[in-house]
């Protein structure tokens, strides 16, 4: 699981909810930063785990404050190697092996 502050607002398309186009329901739902969660695994996750993970993505980030932060977990059927590093170089432009400790701070308030 890679969890990532995306440092901008929620968007309609962050969610998996098609054409839904109630704006009244949108103003309720989106809000000012939005942090992604993101299962990659070499396997389908089961159904019976996709709320046990979900649960597990909104503990570790319960700190946040969800009254201005959506939190979004999405899943992946791929290589979890390959993808660490595919997704450091698209998110922070460095690889594992040039990712200093400091840069994993973000999410917590230490």
């Amino acid at each position: 699981m890679f969890i990532f502050d995306e440092n901008r607002p929620s968007r309609q398309d962050d969610f998996d909810l098609g054409d839904y186009e109630d704006n009244d329901f949108w103003e309720d739902v989106l809000r000012k930063n939005l942090v992604t969660a993101k299962v990659y695994s070499n396997t389908p996750v089961k159904e019976n785990h996709i709320y046990d993970l979900d649960q597990f993505s909104k503990s570790v980030t319960n700190h946040l404050a969800l009254a201005h932060c959506n939190v979004v977990i999405s899943f992946y059927v791929e290589s979890i190697e390959l993808t660490l590093n595919s997704v450091l170089v698209e998110k922070k432009n460095i690889t594992e092996d040039e990712l200093p400790l400091n840069r994993l701070w973000h999410l917590t308030q230490d």
